[in-house]
């Protein structure tokens, strides 16, 4: 077990190490990840948090809980790599020299969201696809996007609610 301060006026936090993944917890909030076997990434598979919890209070738990699982994650072979954007850092996750991941901060045009995983499904045509999905009722979260020397990506959301990302990579 691992566990640390990180000032003042923050609770400890716990973290243990589990056979497939970790465990931090801090008095009335534990988040449980555990490594996925296909990618080698860390999931979120359960949350434990107690009646009352402010959703403030939930978001820079899961924010600190997340860097620390980054940390430990690193010392377990994966690793991360920064991507600068506009306002805040994108962070890469990679298994060996693979690609298989990203985290980032919610973006300050995105305040108010909750803490969210996406996925993404890779398309033939980001622009086709957003088309595609307005015209069958769905919702345009993200308008396609391009991002340097990656490809074009959009954010959908379908006529039931829910979301997902659909991305073109740029041919290498």
């Amino acid at each position: 077990m691992v566990s640390g301060m990180a000032n003042q006026e923050e609770p400890a936090l716990a973290v243990v190490l589990t056979k497939n993944g970790l465990t931090v917890m801090r008095p009335g909030m534990e988040l449980h990840y555990e490594r996925d076997a296909r990618t080698q990434t860390l999931i979120e598979v359960q949350s434990s948090i107690e009646p009352g919890t402010t959703a403030s209070e939930l978001i820079a738990f899961r924010k600190t809980a997340w860097k620390l699982a980054l940390e430990i994650a690193q010392g377990l072979g994966w690793t991360s790599q920064d991507w600068p954007m506009s306002d805040f850092n994108y962070s890469i996750v990679k298994a060996g020299e693979t690609e298989v991941g990203g985290i980032m901060p919610i973006p300050s045009h995105a305040k108010g969201m909750p803490p969210t995983w996406g996925a993404y499904v890779t398309v033939e045509d980001v622009d086709a696809t957003a088309q595609l999905a307005e015209k069958l009722g769905g919702k345009i979260f993200v308008p396609p996007t391009d991002i340097p020397t990656v490809g074009r990506f959009t954010v959908i959301q379908d006529p039931q609610g829910a979301v997902i990302s659909a991305i073109t990579y740029e041919k290498k």
